[in-house]
């Protein structure tokens, strides 16, 4: 008996829903040209223009006698194909499209561990808006 073959739902998905973009920076240790070892800004990506379906989740402080002190918090849920490079503490730039692929939104922030599943990886963002 053979396996199912998830990487054919893998692609399909791809190609249907991912249609936003992301940039990954990530800290790395570099040699300088003095011979020291620096590290690289985590603000500078490594990868650039990576399709995603980004599916952003506003959590809003519904008290309204601390409205002025309480920050809003928004969940950025990062969906894509398993050959993405991404890890825990990349700083990512999410780029949400319309449907003429014109960025109407980005988001910045540091992401958390990925979860793997059998055809996608997904990594959260959260980013605190006072």
């Amino acid at each position: 008996m053979t396996g199912f073959n998830f990487g054919q739902i893998a692609d399909i998905i791809s190609e249907t829903m991912d249609t936003d973009l992301i940039d990954i920076g990530r800290r790395m240790e570099v040699v300088n040209p003095d011979g020291s070892i620096g590290e690289t800004r985590p603000e500078v990506p490594i990868y650039k223009g990576i399709k995603c379906n980004l599916e952003p989740r506003q959590i809003d402080n519904p008290n309204p006698s601390t409205s002025d002190t309480m920050p809003v918090n928004t969940v950025i849920i990062i969906h894509c194909p398993l050959w993405v490079d991404l890890q825990n503490g990349d700083y990512v730039y999410a780029h949400k499209l319309n449907h003429d692929g014109i960025i109407i939104e980005t988001f910045t922030g540091f992401v958390g561990q990925p979860q793997v599943t059998q055809s996608r990886k997904q990594a959260m963002m959260t980013i605190r808006k006072a």
